[in-house]
């Protein structure tokens, strides 16, 4: 966590200083509380096109900490005058930084964010990596379709000049949003008293909707409601307080909208170009009668400043040109209209209000009556503040809030719902800067007549709206999913010896480009698969089942160098020409040494074997067929369906009842765990197994016990209780498996012989018998 926070310090730092020397050297004398995110939009840009030069990241270092010195120089010589809100600013600063750590706080550790609820971030981290190191394979899935890599190349570049991880620089990226965010929105709450105005901006940089995408680690909707707001509230500055600005203050803006596109590719433009516009025309509608004078006067007085702005969109945006074509023609700009992503369903649009009792926008609230009523109390106070700022003239963000929904609305005809729903947190920020403008405390009171109406019952619209909005963002940052580091370490061990090397990860894991970067990474056709192979036909797959050596055919093993599964006995014994090289707690790597031949197997519903049926015609013909078969002592296993108890929240247990045969057994399970899952038995076996939260489906080694045969095994499984802060907290650590029957974070378990090995028999002699593969006579002589 250490890493995380000195990355996310000088980002904060270097895009406070670069905002506002980049503010000073477009002719402003004043500074704005848009600058640190024009500073962070510039560093986008920086970034990706330098770390594409020769250097790579280390050549956009290079270019950040001359751009850095040259802001200090540009500040020191032009300072601003003292502010008296520059206290404020540090004060919203520092409290955001402290929200951010909720996740961390409330999990116990530092890990991926997000993680077992949209695991996206495995090829995010890829690209940053990659932009780093060029390692192999890891530009096929965002690279070479043209995806921006604004922020990849950030993180990338804040790895390379701090030494920290790639994991640690992307949430560094990720948590300044927020703080960027509360920074900018105090520059659109001048209404509001100094204090009040402070928490204010807290409110809007935490919105429900974009704290929830954040939560989840979806940074690319974060970031662009980001830029949008910081422009929107410096167009406002630039229409409003300079009165004949000139054409170069227009370049933070340009800047801003440029950095879209390094976002969002093409489409992020949108966004700044629609409230652009909406300003305009609605500026010349109050002028009513006088609707074309005041068009045209607008558009003289914009001329200049408007072209600069284009211009510095054109520059900034012309070195990736290229990619945008190529993002233009990549499925991800042409994703089918039925895709779903990671919703269950289409997300309500009430939610970019900012009250959604539930610490997961996917899903419903909890009281739902009462956020209801908050919901219909949030929308009076939009329309209101909607009002007021109409009536006062200053529509700049009321038309830039009318202009994102109506892409909203396009986005929802036009794309799938996974899609749509990301221009919801895009304007929720703009959303909870209206409501909140008129809910709390004004800096000027109004007239006396004021108090009519609404202003009548702004306390308790306030209390009705804002405390179930703060609670709504509270929980989704407390119960945001932080996943272990542990997987990642142990890999570190082995990914040496495969680097460079095909190899097939036989395990259904999202993040397995990621976990063995630097190889040439084979799997089944799961979620981010550059390099795909065929499942074997005789054994079908299905979610929730383990992959082992008989899940793919003998010709797809002969292609590839090594094979990593999970460590557990409760697999399909290697192939001829295969051999275990090194194991982890958690892995098992092997070696292709030979030529594995074909087999066959029966139907073996998610087992690595099953028992030959003789009293059915098609298995007794396969028992009469000359040939072998290769049988395994039968296992013990216990159903996802039998487990007492739960452990969908931390500290609590779930335990079952095997009945073992005498001798020594290995237990194997399946689990998904927030945190770190303590097996124990009734015969002495004691062993803590890390956190995961991968799909269900692969089985882990949990140890070995001794069974007397006289009664049974209780196996007894209880996640880690959160530490004292999370407790305190309030912060419940739930799990939610993917995949999984309910979402239950614990699957089968079996219980196998001890050190018991298969042993290859006539098929004749195989009826009854556990079978993991058999092979005719004629398959023998064909291999």
């Amino acid at each position: 966590m250490l890493g995380v926070y000195a990355a996310l310090a000088v980002l904060l730092a270097a895009s406070v200083t670069i905002g506002l020397a980049l503010w000073r050297v477009s002719g402003w004398e004043r500074a704005s509380f848009c600058a640190p995110a024009a500073g962070f939009a510039l560093l986008l840009v920086v970034t990706e096109i330098a770390s594409r030069l020769p250097g790579r990241t280390i050549t956009a270092v290079v270019v950040c900490g001359l751009l850095f010195i040259a802001a200090l120089a540009v500040l020191f010589a032009a300072p601003y005058p003292r502010d008296s809100e520059l206290g404020g600013g540090v004060l919203v600063a520092g409290l955001s930084l402290l929200l951010v750590a909720l996740p961390f706080i409330a999990s116990g550790g530092f890990g991926i964010l997000g993680e077992g609820d949209n695991n996206d971030m495995s090829v995010h981290f890829g690209a940053a990596y990659w932009l780093q190191t060029h390692a192999i394979q890891q530009d096929a899935m965002l690279v070479k379709p043209g995806y921006p890599l604004g922020p990849h190349a950030l993180a990338a570049t804040l790895g390379t000049g701090l030494r920290v991880s790639v994991p640690q620089g992307f949430t560094a990226v990720m948590l300044v949003v927020p703080v960027l965010t509360a920074l900018a929105a105090l520059g659109g709450l001048e209404r509001l008293r100094p204090g009040w105005r402070w928490l204010g901006a807290l409110f809007v940089g935490f919105a429900y909707l974009a704290t929830s995408y954040l939560a989840q680690a979806a940074f690319k909707e974060t970031i662009e409601a980001l830029l949008l707001l910081a422009f929107v509230i410096g167009l406002r500055e630039f229409a409003g307080e300079l009165r004949w600005p000139r054409a170069r203050q227009a370049v933070p803006l340009g800047v801003l909208a440029a950095a879209t596109m390094y976002v969002y590719s093409y489409n992020g433009i949108a966004w700044p170009a629609a409230a652009l516009l909406a300003a305009v025309v609605f500026s010349a509608l109050q002028a009513g009668p006088a609707f074309a004078q005041r068009g045209a006067m607008l558009m003289r007085d914009a001329a200049l400043p408007l072209a600069a702005g284009v211009l510095v969109v054109a520059v900034l945006v012309a070195p990736d040109i290229g990619p945008m074509i190529d993002f233009s023609h990549s499925h991800y700009a042409h994703e089918p209209r039925g895709g779903t992503g990671n919703l269950a369903h289409k997300i309500s649009p009430a939610q970019a209000l900012g009250v959604w009792l539930a610490p997961d926008f996917r899903f419903n609230p909890h009281p739902r009556v009462l956020t209801v009523i908050c919901i219909v109390f949030a929308a009076i106070a939009f329309v209101w503040a909607f009002a007021r700022w109409w009536r006062d003239g200053d529509v700049t963000v009321p038309t830039a809030v009318l202009s994102a929904v109506l892409l909203y609305l396009w986005a929802t005809h036009t794309k799938n719902i996974y899609n749509s729903a990301k221009a919801l947190p895009i304007v929720a920020p703009l959303v909870m800067l209206l409501i909140v403008s008129v809910l709390l405390p004004q800096e000027r009171p109004r007239q006396a007549t004021s108090r009519r109406g609404l202003e009548r019952f702004r306390l308790p619209i306030a209390l009705i709206v804002l405390l179930p909005a703060a609670y709504s963002s509270f929980i989704a940052l407390r119960d945001a999913p932080v996943g272990s580091e542990a997987h990642d370490s142990e890999l570190a061990a082995i990914r040496h010896r495969i680097a460079g090397q095909k190899t097939l990860f036989l395990l259904d894991d999202d993040f397995g480009l990621w976990l063995l970067r630097g190889a040439v990474v084979e799997r089944p056709a799961f979620l981010y698969s550059p390099a795909i192979v065929a499942l074997n036909p005789q054994k079908p797959f299905r979610g929730g089942e383990p992959l082992d050596f008989d899940s793919v055919t003998a010709d797809t093993l002969s292609q590839v160098r090594y094979i990593v599964t999970s460590r557990t006995p409760f697999h399909s014994s290697p192939p001829e020409g295969v051999r275990l090289v090194a194991t982890t707690p958690s892995y098992e790597l092997w070696e292709r040494v030979g030529t594995p031949q074909p087999r066959r197997v029966l139907f073996e519903d998610g087992q690595p074997a099953a028992t030959l049926d003789c009293t059915q015609q098609d298995q007794r013909g396969v028992s009469r067929t000359p040939g072998v078969a290769h049988v395994l002592p039968p296992p013990v296993v216990g159903h996802a369906t039998d487990w007492s108890g739960s452990v969908r929240g931390a500290g609590q247990s779930g335990s079952q009842r095997l009945h073992l045969p005498a001798g020594e057994w290995d237990i194997s399970l399946q689990y998904v765990s927030r945190q770190p899952l303590r097996v124990r038995s009734s015969t002495g076996l004691d062993v803590t197994l890390p956190g995961d939260l991968e799909r269900l489906g692969s089985y882990w080694l949990a140890g070995t016990v001794r069974s007397d045969g006289t009664g049974p095994v209780t196996i007894t499984a209880t996640t880690q209780r959160l530490p004292l802060a999370a407790r305190l907290l309030g912060a419940p650590g739930k799990t939610r498996a993917l995949v999984s029957v309910d979402n239950r974070p614990l699957g089968a378990l079996v219980a196998t012989q001890h050190g018991a090995a298969g042993q290859t028999i006539p098929l004749s002699e195989a009826c009854g018998r556990y079978v993991d593969w058999y092979r005719f006579n004629g398959d023998a002589a064909a291999g």
